[in-house]
């Protein structure tokens, strides 16, 4: 029997992997395995990450936890109500074999979309991991569980105002009672200005974490040449690995090793550092509309009330800088 390989080496080729972007086959040649050892190692060790990280770090919504995100949204980026930002981003696939057009998008690559909501501190709170990338009508969000949850009154807790907590999303998204989207189209007057602003300064934080996701784990920086089961592995546990480091380095920037001060954005105009990586933009795509622009009176109601909300009562002194928009 020859030497089994220690769990350092197995860590050291799956994190290289990962972060490198390394093909399992330069991976085969670097460390002195076969093919079919490099590729058990890297599936093996991923799962164990899943395995490891996700009751802690991924764990299943709940109204307490759904509760917790709220009140960070409104100390840390000042929109009340707000449980969560959510949005999708393309991540390009090797074409799966006898798929046909079926993963083939609008953007004319072969990919699959990760849906996935965040937090305030640039933690991810969901995900969903493998739709096919020509579905852009409707059915990516639509099918989650998350959007069956959300329908049936789940997770978001009950708020203790006339206005019910919601997720910020963009104009991908459908304007429903639990999901507020940005006022459309481009001669908009103050107070609908205001109102985008100040849901959008709260919903970029999910592009900070798809940002710092794609930085950090370069392995999305080209097409995954794999299977579609691995490829949902790759991102899960890229999503746990990144939440666990995320928890690891707490608020401060002193201690931090994996998001510093630079690397997400900081305030209305300094930007992240990852907005200034030349990522290559057929990789990690935004996902196309998920919804038509129809919604009930009711729907615009709630939007047009929580403007109100964001011009009177709870008003901030800078929310004017849009007039310099």
């Amino acid at each position: 029997m020859r030497i089994p390989i220690s769990p350092a080496e197995r860590l050291c080729v799956t994190i290289r992997y990962l972060v490198d972007g390394k093909t399992q086959k330069s991976l085969m040649y670097e460390h002195r395995h076969g093919h079919s050892t490099i590729v058990g190692i890297t599936r093996e060790t991923m799962t164990a990450f899943i395995d490891a990280l996700k009751d802690d770090y991924l764990p299943n919504l709940s109204t307490e936890n759904m509760k917790e995100v709220a009140n960070y949204f409104y100390s840390r980026w000042n929109l009340p109500n707000c449980c969560g930002a959510i949005d999708g981003e393309h991540i390009q696939v090797v074409a799966p074999y006898k798929s046909g057009s079926t993963y083939y998008n609008y953007k004319n690559f072969f990919s699959i979309v990760l849906m996935a909501v965040c937090d305030a501190d640039y933690k991810f709170t969901f995900v969903d991991i493998g739709a096919p990338g020509s579905r852009s009508d409707g059915g990516v969000f639509s099918d989650t569980q998350f959007a069956r949850d959300l329908d049936s009154g789940a997770f978001l807790p009950g708020s203790t105002t006339l206005f019910p907590n919601f997720i910020g999303g963009d104009e991908a998204f459908p304007l429903k009672s639990y999901i507020m989207r940005p006022y459309p189209g481009q001669y908009l007057d103050h107070q609908k200005r205001v109102f985008n602003y100040r849901l959008s300064r709260a919903r970029r934080i999910i592009e900070n974490c798809f940002g710092i996701l794609a930085d950090k784990w370069r392995i999305f920086f080209t097409p995954i040449h794999t299977s579609l089961e691995k490829v949902n592995l790759i991102v899960r546990s890229c999503v746990c690995l990144h939440n666990f480091l995320r928890v690891r380095d707490g608020v401060t920037v002193i201690t931090a090793r994996y998001i510093n001060v630079g690397d997400a954005d900081q305030g209305d105009e300094d930007n992240g550092q990852w907005r200034n990586v030349p990522a290559p933009t057929d990789t990690w795509d935004r996902i196309n509309r998920l919804g038509a622009n129809n919604y009930t009176i009711e729907v615009k109601k709630l939007r047009d009330t929580l403007c109100i909300y964001l011009n009177g009562i709870g008003k901030v002194p800078w929310q004017n800088i849009v007039n310099r928009q």
